[in-house]
């Protein structure tokens, strides 16, 4: 039996970017579960379930995040989509610009957030800055 997605804690990195289609600056939302610097979890590309209230928080954090089929999900998942030209912002080119985050002391525009249906439980301003509390946390 799988877990209650309603108990669950989720962690998601957040930030600005140029839409690839129309270039204008746009918020993403990518779920950064199993990677390093998050506790536990499994990674997942193309999230095909999302709780009403965490889409909510995301959205409340600037992504817009549609259910959506494109021609390599032909099934659909939660994308993010730009909401000037409705273009999605593929999760596999998300997670290789989210590659870039690792390296920097500081980003711009970005953070991770640890959300449970109670609200955003914490937020780091840098992968650094999460990683070293998880570590801390062990």
């Amino acid at each position: 039996m799988s877990p209650n997605p309603t108990d669950l804690t989720f962690y998601y990195a957040v930030w600005q970017k140029k839409c690839w289609k129309c270039k204008r600056d746009i918020t993403v939302a990518i779920n950064v579960e199993g990677w390093s610097f998050v506790p536990g979890g499994v990674g997942e590309l193309w999230r095909q379930e999302m709780p009403d209230w965490l889409l909510k928080y995301l959205r409340s954090l600037g992504a817009n995040i549609h259910y959506r089929k494109t021609s390599m999900v032909k099934e659909g998942y939660y994308a993010n989509v730009c909401p000037y030209c409705n273009a999605v912002q593929g999760d596999w080119f998300l997670n290789e610009e989210l590659i870039n985050y690792l390296y920097e002391e500081k980003p711009q525009n970005f953070k991770i957030v640890e959300i449970r249906k109670e609200g955003i439980v914490r937020q780091f301003n840098s992968v650094r800055e999460a990683d070293a509390y998880y570590n801390r946390a062990k």
